[in-house]
């Protein structure tokens, strides 16, 4: 009788010994799968994808020879003032226009390639560096405001001619997924001239 006790007794101790670190495992893991998320960055680019998408969808009357420019966006009561964020959100929408087969014209491009000690660039913001004229048919632009915690941005081509929206496109991404210098302000008054190539 006391020899079947101890055995009982031993047999207990093992079970519950092997239960706890079982148990303690189990809530590591849960709690290591609690902490995987997707990376802001991957979820701001599928958003931008989103609204290209958007764009090459409802767009009307495009013809494969049309060709446009991607603008800074802008804040919706600011709408003279570029930032970071709206910066970004057109060289999203660059990318993403460009794989839908879009002709996209770049704005910044220099007349010269410049050469100096920090590298090579053909790219600028300097207007006595730029193409004094492009040829475009159409650009793609929008505003984002800010409301309730979220970013809403809204896209839309123009006709440069008419001067008629010929495709929309609206997302929204929530305000902590990007940095508050996002959104200061920065004024450029020079400006550059554009016309319209006239193709439909």
């Amino acid at each position: 009788m006391k020899t079947a006790l101890i055995f009982m007794a031993t047999m207990c101790i093992l079970i519950c010994g092997c239960a706890r670190p079982g148990t303690i495992n189990n809530s590591s893991s849960v709690q290591v799968t609690s902490q995987i998320t997707h990376p802001p960055v991957g979820n701001f680019n599928d958003r931008m994808k989103n609204l290209a998408d958007q764009l090459d969808k409802n767009v009307s009357g495009n013809n494969p020879s049309n060709t446009y420019m991607v603008t800074s966006f802008a804040n919706l009561d600011k709408l003279g003032a570029t930032t970071a964020l709206g910066r970004l959100i057109a060289e999203n929408l660059i990318h993403g226009l460009q794989t839908h087969k879009w002709q996209i014209v770049e704005a910044r491009l220099t007349k010269e390639i410049d050469i100096n000690a920090a590298g090579e660039f053909s790219l600028s913001r300097d207007i006595a560096k730029l193409k004094d004229e492009l040829e475009i048919s159409g650009v793609v632009t929008g505003t984002y405001s800010v409301a309730d915690g979220n970013i809403t941005i809204n896209a839309r081509v123009i006709d440069t001619t008419t001067g008629i929206v010929i495709s929309s496109a609206q997302t929204y991404i929530p305000a902590n997924w990007v940095f508050d210098a996002s959104f200061s302000n920065e004024n450029n008054n020079k400006t550059m001239k554009i016309i319209s190539d006239g193709i439909k």
